[in-house]
């Protein structure tokens, strides 16, 4: 590993900025703290009112950083995660019939992306 934590300038900065763009092919990089702050940046520009942003679950940070720019989180758990002593193999799947239904209701240019938490 390379690493320069100049921080200003740094060469790591721009290592990282050439293969987040070789790998991905985006123009432009903005490099964020944490997750939240990314969110915070992507809901800004994607949420608009009377959006709808489908998720498993969303965190509460997620759901506040849609609803703030006036979009609607909605929680799409499978069932067997909202009965916690129901053995399943894995509780994070998003309810798939319950996507297309909202997709039907909403309409999928009411719906600028899907999350899965």
């Amino acid at each position: 590993m390379r690493g320069d934590e100049a921080y200003a300038c740094s060469r790591s900065f721009y290592r990282f900025l050439e293969s987040v763009k070789g790998i991905f092919g985006f123009k432009h990089v903005i490099p964020t703290h944490q997750g939240r702050a990314a969110e915070r940046i992507l809901f800004s520009i994607l949420c608009k009112k009377e959006g709808v942003i489908p998720n498993n679950t969303h965190f509460d940070t997620t759901r506040a950083n849609i609803e703030f720019h006036g979009a609607e989180a909605v929680d799409l758990p499978v069932s067997e995660a909202l009965r916690p002593s129901e053995v399943h193999p894995f509780k994070g799947n998003m309810d798939t019939e319950g996507l297309r239904q909202l997709i039907e209701r909403a309409g999928p240019e009411r719906i600028p992306l899907a999350m899965i938490t």
